[in-house]
């Protein structure tokens, strides 16, 4: 990389200073010629100076035809031998770009743009490499794009005319500004930022406005899942800065209380419950406040829950026993220390799995890492969640579901393997559930007393009351989430009959009973 235009050839002997003519050398750069303007020798070493410097990427080869006089020798008079082209190991590293200026215009001034000399890859930094100041105080950097040779950088709230700004730049150890190539733009200390934006002509009184509270949210989310609530698009029409205050209910854990944009964890429940989060946005004069209902909603409530018979683990750490992720209690966990550390957990007999809700280390505000496997001989493991993570703000019972390709499959074995966490590397689990349905085997269904068939369906089931003694006066077909998507009355007399089916590939339950008493499920999957 040092001397781009020095090709050097290695050989096994010290080679006397006797120099061939450079005709006698065949370099090429992308399959065409580069002349060899002179030659040099030192100890093992052949220099053959180019006539253009070769850059990063460039395929090149270097052949050698023994002249008749003055041929590369040993001292001892050893002739080289003539070599066809070869491979040469070309170190050149790529072109770095370079800052040029960077502005901040008039209609948009919330973006600072960043210019450099050479067209940037679309790999973006963290905001925390960017440090802009106005007027010698920091400003946030909200987001980053990066297109052609431009670096977009919008901030938390607008530049003003006179206004002075700078903008520096950190290069991090991770996605620093790059060419496609790889050249990594340098770390540059505050530069100046031109300030294009033009003066607001000054009003004889400003009057106040309060602040505009604007909130974007899902109203349900299911139990279990990391749901968010985004007060971004708030503003202030006098452009004053805005702070964001959240209260939230006591049993909901959040990623933070002061920003635009929360996260929270929805509970485990068994039925719809509304929680409310207030928010109150003031801009110094005139707060406003706005309270968001969310309902929490209970997650695929008609899937059965596991039985766990045995727990095993790679390592034991004191009394956190490996039990304790399946005795119902939050506040007894697994530990195991190091990368790699597993837990196997053995059902009471083969069972579909639909997702797993896990619970970590209470009280914690990390992410835990982690893969998930099946199997049916504790021998042969299927991945199923791999490069898994937690929630980052708590430990309390999170859904992991299945993919699809996964959820229809029966396993026996469930392992859990950690990979520590992001402040160290232990891995703690408080609680492992394991929903789905149960297997059932064929002895199973001849003694059902309902036999649905076929199973997997596609435009009809049949369904045969095989016990006299039960008369269901109704039959459901209800999803996974709890909705019912076919119900119909049944005549006690009649024993047999058909379900047209018009219902999406997947898994749905078939229930049957009396009244308000459901006395029997079965799983019921629909294929193409």
């Amino acid at each position: 990389n040092a001397n781009p235009s020095a090709l050097e050839m290695n050989y096994d002997l010290t080679l006397a200073n006797i120099l061939p003519a450079t005709s006698s050398f065949s370099v090429t750069v992308n399959s065409s010629n580069r002349t060899v303007n002179s030659i040099s020798i030192s100890g093992t070493r052949v220099l053959l100076h180019l006539a253009s410097p070769v850059v990063y990427g460039d395929v090149i080869t270097v052949a050698y035809t023994r002249p008749s006089t003055n041929p590369l020798q040993s001292s001892q008079g050893g002739w080289a031998s003539s070599i066809s082209a070869r491979s040469v190991t070309n170190n050149v590293g790529p072109v770095s770009p370079v800052y040029v200026s960077s502005s901040i215009e008039n209609s948009t001034p919330s973006v600072i743009t960043l210019t450099y000399n050479l067209s940037l890859t679309n790999i973006v930094p963290s905001a925390s490499a960017f440090l802009v100041t106005v007027n010698s105080s920091a400003r946030t950097v909200t987001a980053i794009a990066v297109a052609g040779t431009k670096v977009s950088l919008t901030l938390s709230s607008p530049v003003v005319y006179g206004n002075n700004v700078t903008v520096a730049y950190t290069k991090p150890s991770s996605n620093p500004l790059q060419t496609s190539a790889g050249g990594q733009a340098a770390s540059i200390t505050a530069q100046r930022v031109t300030n294009n934006v033009n003066e607001v002509p000054k009003a004889p009184e400003v009057i106040n406005t309060p602040p505009s509270v604007v909130v974007s949210y899902n109203p349900g989310t299911y139990s279990g899942f990391v749901g968010s609530v985004n007060a971004s698009g708030s503003y202030d029409a006098n452009r004053d800065n805005l702070t964001f205050t959240w209260k939230v209910p006591g049993n909901i854990p959040v990623s933070a209380t002061n920003k635009s944009t929360i996260e929270f964890l929805a509970p485990i429940v068994n039925g719809n419950q509304t929680v409310s989060f207030t928010l109150t946005v003031s801009d110094g004069k005139a707060p406003q406040t706005k309270t968001v209902p969310i309902t929490i909603i209970p997650y695929k409530p008609n899937l059965e829950i596991a039985e766990i018979v045995t727990v095993e683990t790679a390592d034991l750490q004191s009394v956190n026993d490996p039990y304790n992720v399946a005795d119902g209690n939050l506040k007894t966990i697994w530990s195991g220390l190091g990368d790699d550390q597993w837990i196997i957990l053995e059902l009471d007999g083969s069972f579909d799995v639909d997702h797993v809700i896990l619970a970590f280390q209470p009280g914690q505000r990390k992410e835990f890492y982690f893969d998930l496997l099946g199997s049916n001989d504790k021998v042969n493991w299927e991945p199923i969640l791999t490069k898994s993570k937690s929630c980052a703000f708590s430990g309390d019972l999170q859904v992991f579901e299945f993919p699809a390709t996964k959820a229809e499959k029966e396993f026996r074995y469930i392992k859990l393997v950690g990979h520590g966490n992001s402040a160290d590397e232990w891995n703690h689990i408080a609680e492992i559930r394991i929903f789905g349905f149960r297997h059932k085997n064929p002895t199973d269904y001849e003694d059902q007393i309902v036999k649905i068939y076929p199973n997997p369906a596609r435009e009809l089931v049949n369904v045969l009351i095989d016990e006299q003694t039960f008369m269901p006066d109704f039959i459901k077909i209800v999803s996974l989430t709890g909705k019912i998507l076919y119900t119909d009355k049944i005549d006690p007399d009649i024993k047999q009959f058909q379900i047209p089916i018009d219902l999406r590939q997947g898994i749905y339950v078939i229930q049957m009973g009396s009244g308000d008493m459901t006395m029997f499920t079965q799983k019921l999957i629909v294929a193409d």
